[in-house]
């Protein structure tokens, strides 16, 4: 009989270790997670803040680019407006001019 107990006692014992791993396994696996866990934590935010500032970046980039375009083309409007003009007075005097000539060729043909 105290064989058998002695037995169960090494079983025991044997369970006990074999818990005690266990639970130094389950334990060193926990730190293992918290450690993932810390750095997803951490990690996240930062790539999220990274994301969202070169977005803003891109955006900035973009914004300025359309408005230095429509500068430009406000500009070329502006000149073609300019030329436009200038061309219509020019026509306009060659009108007046060929109107006067006409004129002054009549008078002259009259008298």
């Amino acid at each position: 009989m105290q064989a058998s107990i002695h037995v169960m006692m090494l079983w025991y014992e044997i369970n006990a270790i074999g818990l005690f791993a266990l639970a130094i396994g389950v334990s060193r696996s926990l730190i293992c997670i918290n450690t993932m866990l810390s750095c997803v934590c951490f990690v996240c935010p930062l790539r999220l803040i990274d994301r969202t500032t070169r977005h803003r970046q891109e955006t900035e980039h973009e914004t300025e680019r359309l408005r230095s375009s429509q500068l430009q083309t406000e500009r070329l409007l502006e000149a073609r407006k300019r030329a436009h003009r200038q061309r219509i007075k020019g026509l306009e005097e060659q009108v007046h001019n060929s109107v006067h000539q006409r004129t002054t060729a009549r008078a002259l043909k009259n008298n």
